[in-house]
């Protein structure tokens, strides 16, 4: 096989790839539908690619907006990524919780698939906000960006229970379901923080 065949190869993956995140926003069911027919590996591949190229937007923001300024650095922008897909992982217990709850085949695939896709196709709006921040120092878009971060988490603790439920009841059980694993998971994370600051804020 020539070189040029297999970066051509290379390219319409990658086209396909990028092709099903615009399904996502406009086609979610079918979206999911089509992963649950991939298996672990194509998987993998699959957000190794859609982390990638998120984390190459995300560089290519924030050093546009710092333009040359020294305090924009390289190394701490790799830890901040890994943070970042921490971070992309807090509400997957939650989720987890409510494919337990809707019987979803693949609980844990399904969320964190979810989470992932989610993460990769709209946190670039909020990020964008806060690069025209940086870039103009109008506090306007300071305040505008708080109101895309609010949406964006809303939207993203309430899509996952109506796209997957069916019927008006069903999804207002996955929703109150989601609410009910997003507060425990903020619950535990809260003591966890005042346990390692406080050793006495157990018996508080």
């Amino acid at each position: 096989m020539k070189i040029s065949d297999i970066f051509s190869a290379v390219f319409q993956e990658a086209l396909r790839l990028l092709a099903d995140l615009i399904r996502f926003v406009v086609q979610p069911r079918s979206y999911f539908v089509a992963l649950e027919a991939e298996d672990n590996l194509k998987l993998v591949r699959r957000f190794v690619f859609y982390w990638v190229m998120f984390e190459i937007v995300s560089y290519s923001i924030l050093k546009a907006a710092f333009h040359s300024s020294k305090s924009f650095d390289q190394f701490a922008f790799l830890g901040i990524a890994m943070m970042d897909f921490v971070l992309a992982l807090l509400l997957l217990p939650a989720f987890t919780l409510t494919a337990l709850v809707m019987r979803k085949s693949f609980p844990l695939r399904t969320s964190m698939c979810y989470v992932l896709t989610f993460k990769v196709v709209y946190a670039i709006v909020p990020l964008l906000f806060y690069a025209f921040f940086l870039m103009t120092e109008n506090y306007s878009l300071a305040i505008l960006r708080a109101i895309v971060v609010f949406i964006f988490l809303l939207g993203n603790v309430l899509l996952f229970p109506i796209l997957f439920a069916t019927g008006v009841r069903k999804r207002i059980f996955a929703v109150l379901a989601t609410l009910g694993g997003v507060a425990l998971t903020i619950a535990v994370i809260v003591l966890e923080i005042r346990s390692e600051s406080d050793p006495l804020a157990w018996n508080l």
